[in-house]
């Protein structure tokens, strides 16, 4: 089933006020966190899993995501 973009919100907005800071969250193959609000909550570990994980704004994850391993190698 497909959420219109105001049910996405707030099933998300839901999903970001459980889920504890260093908690893990994985999505189905159609679902991203693109363009919702809480985006920034969360780092990607694994983008074939669809695996992040909640560290809250300016908190950096215990995690290194993919983003900062590709900026490393440069």
């Amino acid at each position: 089933m497909n959420f219109n973009h105001k049910l996405k919100e707030r099933v998300g907005q839901l999903i970001d006020d459980s889920l504890s800071r260093f908690g893990m969250l994985a999505l189905g193959v159609d679902e991203s966190l693109e363009d919702l609000p809480f985006e920034d909550h969360y780092s990607l570990l694994d983008s074939e899993a669809h695996l992040y994980q909640k560290h809250g704004l300016g908190v950096v994850s215990v995690f290194p995501s993919i983003e900062n391993k590709e900026l490393q190698r440069g």
